[in-house]
């Protein structure tokens, strides 16, 4: 199913990622804020809660990746920095983040161009700017999302990317495949 997606980004940690299908029609909607995430699906019967680190939503979001790292991955941004130190603007980089994992990639002006998350010496997820668009590969999920910036504006409205206080109070979802 292809699926038009809508980041409002306030901050890596608070942001509304809506996605909508060929008609317009929201499919759902996810706000993050700091360790709380909102997982809205029009055609369930209530919001419900997420924990941030939650690695897969539904199908849509199966990509081997925390929910709080899906805004900086559409961005095209690495999700996770190096434990210490920093990524060289042009070149390899190899590093080993906050959690122990292993990156590797390729940096062009300061920005991934590839990168690839390692398990067990096995590619758990990648991503590679390609062709003007993102491709990103969990193969170890089965996934593979491919999309493309088509435009990037600073939010008018910041308080656009905060869920409203009443979904604080939803339930936890349920398992990774049906929340």
């Amino acid at each position: 199913m292809d699926l038009r997606l809508t980041l409002r980004w306030a901050s890596p940690s608070h942001f509304r990622l809506t996605a909508a299908d060929a008609a317009g029609r929201t499919r759902w909607d996810l706000f993050v804020a700091g360790e709380t995430s909102i997982w809205i699906d029009p055609e369930r019967p209530r919001p419900c809660r997420v924990a941030s680190d939650r690695r897969a939503l539904d199908h849509a979001l199966t990509l081997g990746l925390p929910v709080r790292d899906v805004a900086a991955v559409l961005a095209g941004k690495l999700p996770s920095p190096p434990a210490s130190g920093s990524i060289a603007a042009d070149g390899r980089f190899e590093f080993h983040d906050e959690e122990g994992r292993r990156w590797t990639g390729d940096t062009r002006g300061g920005s991934p161009v590839r990168w690839t998350l390692w398990d067990d010496g096995r590619p758990e997820v990648w991503l590679a700017l390609e062709r003007g668009g993102f491709v990103l590969s969990a193969p170890l999920a089965g996934a593979q999302l491919h999309w493309r910036l088509i435009a990037r504006e600073p939010l008018a409205d910041p308080a656009s990317a905060a869920p409203p206080s009443d979904l604080f109070s939803a339930d936890e979802c349920g398992d990774a495949r049906n929340p």
